[in-house]
């Protein structure tokens, strides 16, 4: 009985997605960084720290911060940008801070990446910072292996929360986790602004470009 339930136990232990296995663990620090941010004109800033927003001695401390890592090529990251703009429009001034990280590289994004990242921002009108990990430091640190891939941070600078992939289901629960812990009332946020959330899997970083 005990050799059936270890190799059961072995068995489910590789049913577990990589991506989620990688991951910072809840309750852990989140990685500190410093980037560029690829839309300075919306934001009114260049470079971005994250522990200018949580840790002893933020500058502009927040309750929470929520960052997504993403990439022009994955169409899921496309449908969660304009939810997280609403999240950031509904809940900025009640110590909500949102950070979006692109992983793209110049070399895969014709024009530059960088240009393109502005311009989807610019596109659906984001306020929230986007940053760019050209060289995917960052990403390689919060073991990205499939976008979107989201974190939430709380303001001591701990993970509160990982996710892998967007759908309907998860901004639901993203949502009551994000009220619970700003102490704001529960309140369904209407997604029909948004397009709603895809049923898809979530996108895996192309081998070669780790990202």
């Amino acid at each position: 009985m005990g050799i059936r339930v270890a190799l059961l136990l072995l068995a489910l232990a590789w049913l577990v997605p990589r991506a989620h296995a990688d991951t910072l663990p809840v309750g852990s620090r989140a990685e500190l960084f410093t980037l560029k941010v690829a839309n300075p004109d919306a934001v009114d800033k260049r470079i971005l720290s994250l522990n200018q927003l949580v840790g002893e001695g933020a500058a502009t401390p927040k309750k929470l911060v929520l960052i997504s890592f993403f990439a022009t090529y994955c169409e899921p990251c496309k449908k969660e940008l304009p939810f997280l703009q609403l999240l950031q429009e509904r809940y900025a001034d009640k110590g909500l801070g949102i950070l979006v990280v692109s992983i793209d590289k110049d070399k895969d994004v014709p024009g530059g990446a960088a240009e393109a990242v502005a311009k989807i921002g610019a596109e659906k009108k984001l306020t929230y910072p986007i940053l760019h990990d050209r060289f995917n430091i960052v990403a390689k640190r919060y073991g990205v292996e499939k976008l979107p891939c989201l974190y939430l941070i709380d303001g001591a600078g701990n993970v509160a929360l990982t996710n892998v992939g967007y759908t309907e289901e998860f901004t639901e629960a993203l949502t009551k986790e994000v009220q619970t812990r700003l102490g704001v009332p529960l309140e369904k946020i209407e997604l029909a602004a948004t397009g709603g959330a895809p049923k898809t899997k979530p996108k895996k970083v192309p081998k070669g470009k780790k990202k």
